[in-house]
């Protein structure tokens, strides 16, 4: 503003003061003035609801009737919600969005959506979204195409508080609840309700910095699968029961054309996770590691399966062996035929075990090692990365109505191994997903 004196601050009444005889000027410094204004975008709230049209425009008195009309829509800084009953989805929602952009369920609301389509996936948000929130939704394949409910391809996309599951009824035989992509990198899926797969719930190929947090998954083959070169993943909190298979995995099988890494999963921790099975029988850990390099397995509760550590990469040829894990303060009982721990030849190079409970009801073989199976003296003789375990009851609460919280006379009580940057109650970290803390003791964990 070069124009003015020094010393006067341009405001508008300054230019409105200019002498007639300076009109054209005025005008001009006008127009420059409001064109060196900022301009902020105001962000849009729409709204859908089973009784809307399409051709409305969106406002909560006239809303739309599909999510896709909103996914259309939408961009950056807008928020859409979605008002409860049921909507038949016959064609995939696709999401573009470059957000942030909102996906919610109207609140007090829940919204259903049943995908009744031959599509890939149900709900996609594609791979150059990012920052898409799906919020409050529940989504049910419907459909006997075999196919995913959500797929996730673009990056920081957050799915919360969702609902996903496969009808029973219906005669898919494959694919997953949430499949993400290896574009799909920095995913968070939180406090969701997650059954029927019959493949995985949440299964990820090399997608990193992925958080897998306080879900609730059961009744499919696996529960949480991240593998084909994953990176860096979280998977804490969450409950997963019942499955023809194993439960958490890092890593597993990856063909060929999916895979351009020579591991399945690296630097990624499991920690306070509950994961029990009421059929423990013929089953391929509740915990694995599978072609993992430089991951950490802490403060997990186990019932019926054990941890097992295998070789992954190419089903055909499999070739990605595991190393340098560290596994820590972790209860795992076994109900069934599992092993308590299972190490398949060539993976425990650089293998730490600390401060594991192990406990059993069944059968005289608890440990399978570089194919043999053992008792809990032998293996204590003979796997020399094995320190500080405990081979004792638990003292769970009750087991019965899975109560995994520790009695006061448990011995995994101030038993563990520290890990850096988890609090505890008491004189040092518990063993298990269950920090004990009497009655009198602060809700939250301090870390110490």
């Amino acid at each position: 503003m070069t124009l003015l004196k020094p010393s006067i601050t341009p405001v508008v009444s300054d230019f409105l003061e200019i002498p007639s005889i300076c009109l054209p000027m005025r005008r001009l410094l006008i127009l420059v003035f409001l064109f060196v204004l900022p301009i902020e975008s105001v962000a849009a709230t729409y709204y859908v609801a089973p009784q809307g049209n399409d051709q409305w425009p969106g406002t909560e008195a006239q809303p739309w009737a599909s999510l896709n009309k909103a996914a259309g829509t939408a961009i950056s800084g807008d928020r859409v919600f979605i008002k409860g009953g049921t909507y038949i989805v016959h064609q995939k929602v696709a999401m573009y969005n470059k957000g942030p952009v909102i996906f919610r369920a109207y609140p007090d609301q829940q919204p259903l959506f049943r995908f009744t389509g031959t599509d890939t996936y149900a709900v996609g948000i594609g791979d150059k979204a990012d920052h898409i929130t799906i919020d409050g939704l529940t989504v049910v394949w419907a459909s006997n195409a075999n196919g995913n409910i959500l797929g996730i391809g673009g990056k920081y996309a957050t799915v919360q508080q969702c609902h996903l599951y496969f009808d029973e009824a219906y005669a898919y035989s494959k694919y997953d609840c949430i499949k993400i992509l290896s574009t799909g990198h920095h995913a968070t899926v939180d406090g969701c309700h997650i059954h029927g797969a019959p493949d995985q719930g949440i299964d990820a190929v090399g997608a990193d910095n992925l958080i897998i947090r306080n879900n609730m998954i059961h009744d499919c083959q696996n529960a949480i699968v991240l593998k084909g070169g994953s990176d860096n993943d979280v998977i804490e909190e969450n409950t997963c029961y019942n499955f023809q298979h194993g439960a958490i995995g890092l890593g597993g099988y990856t063909g060929k054309k999916f895979i351009n890494y020579d591991l399945e999963n690296t630097n990624s921790v499991v920690r306070r996770n509950i994961v029990y099975y009421d059929n423990a029988n013929n089953i391929g850990g509740g915990v694995f590691l599978q072609g993992a390099k430089g991951c950490l397995v802490h403060n997990n509760t186990l019932y019926g399966p054990g941890i097992h550590l295998r070789t992954g990469g190419d089903p055909e040829n499999p070739t990605f062996l595991c190393a340098d894990n560290r596994i820590c303060n972790n209860i795992i009982w076994r109900t069934g035929n599992d092993g308590i721990l299972v190490v398949e030849p060539g993976n425990s190079s650089g293998l730490a075990l600390r401060n594991n409970l192990y406990w059993k009801t069944t059968d005289s073989g608890e440990f399978k090692i570089n194919n043999q199976w053992c008792a809990y003296n032998e293996f204590k003789s003979v796997c020399s990365y094995n320190h500080s375990s405990l081979f004792l009851d638990p003292q769970f609460i009750d087991v019965s109505s899975r109560d995994f919280s520790l009695s006061a006379t448990s011995p995994c009580i101030d038993a563990g191994f520290p890990i850096n940057g988890t609090g505890f109650h008491g004189a040092r970290i518990d063993i298990g997903a269950s920090e004990y803390a009497p009655v009198s003791a602060p809700k939250d964990v301090a870390a110490r």
